[in-house]
């Protein structure tokens, strides 16, 4: 997750999906014209470098929530944003095309912060520092990107900028702690979905794919009950696991990289199952509840005897 790359979002998926089209009018006659692709993907991109501009991690979105409704209440729309930093806005259809299927354009707020602890706080405050090359763009390598899902809230208002474009009646449903616990989504009115035909959910890590599906989300806490007891051990010794890449719980995981959190607890295991005699004093790692944990870090009590025994499992 360190150089997160993004692919520009294919807005033929919206021209597909929603039955829009460009037309020109020759001899008399109106004929669907494909957009041009280096116009949109420059329209995107200064869309999307705006929203890169606006800390926006899980959690934190009501800056960006508050320029987005700016933003399409300059462009004449109703919008909504509700407690939760939910924008809703309703895109009338296009002249002649009012009777056609209402279809929902949904895409999170929120992105992934890196796994490391203080270069997630640093999101919450700081900018993302963008850069790479016209065919692909990157952030600095110091954070994520967040092209999952600003690209796609780019793609949406573009699209709706565009008085040529013909179209349905369509309704913009931007969420909330998406990469989080999707309480966003959970808070939408139902009256929001109820007479809507078609859901599209500009999200995803893959070019030039559509997914027709639906994914649901699971998160468990397991909790150990710990018990303060007074050291009586004579060395105590930092423990650090480092250097790991990390990446996202959701697009990197089946590439078994490693668990910073689960590492520590193996050479804890290892330790307990030699009979050394140790005490946890701190214990913690990972930055994000999204990501594969980069790191991870512990003090441990030991006596002068166990102390040689416990680093030869670490070394």
């Amino acid at each position: 997750m360190k150089k997160k790359i993004a692919w520009i979002l294919i807005i033929a998926l919206l021209f597909t999906m929603v039955g829009c089209s460009k037309e020109k009018e020759v001899e008399g006659t109106k004929i669907a014209v494909e957009p041009d692709d280096t116009d949109i993907v420059t329209e995107v991109l200064w869309l999307f470098y705006a929203f890169c501009k606006i800390p926006h991690t899980s959690g934190h979105e009501r800056k960006l929530s508050q320029d987005i409704e700016f933003r399409l209440n300059q462009m004449g729309y109703t919008c909504v944003r509700d407690e939760t930093n939910n924008v809703i806005a309703e895109i009338p259809a296009t002249k002649g095309y009012e009777k056609a299927p209402l279809t929902i354009l949904q895409a999170h707020l929120d992105m992934v912060t890196t796994d490391t602890e203080l270069d997630a706080v640093k999101m919450r405050s700081k900018p993302i520092m963008t850069g790479g090359t016209n065919e692909k763009i990157s952030s600095d390598g110091k954070t994520a990107l967040g092209a999952d899902n600003g690209i796609g809230i780019a793609a949406m208002l573009y699209y709706i900028s565009r008085p040529e474009y013909i179209h349905g009646p369509i309704r913009l449903i931007l969420t909330s702690n998406g990469e989080n616990d999707m309480s966003g989504a959970k808070a939408i009115d139902s009256m929001y979905v109820e007479n809507a035909k078609y859901l599209i959910s500009l999200d995803g890590y893959q070019a030039n794919d559509i997914v027709a599906g639906s994914a649901s989300v699971r998160r468990e806490t397991y909790t150990r009950p710990s018990v303060m007891v007074k050291n009586n051990k004579e060395r105590a010794l930092r423990v650090d696991v480092t250097g790991f890449e990390g990446g996202s719980e959701g697009n990197d995981m089946w590439r078994k990289r490693a668990n910073a959190l689960k590492i520590m607890a193996e050479i804890f295991a290892r330790a307990e199952a030699k009979g050394i005699d140790f005490d946890i004093a701190t214990w913690k790692g990972g930055g994000s509840e999204n990501s594969i944990p980069e790191e991870s870090a512990a003090i441990v009590a030991l006596s002068k005897q166990s102390s040689p025994d416990f680093e030869k499992i670490i070394y």
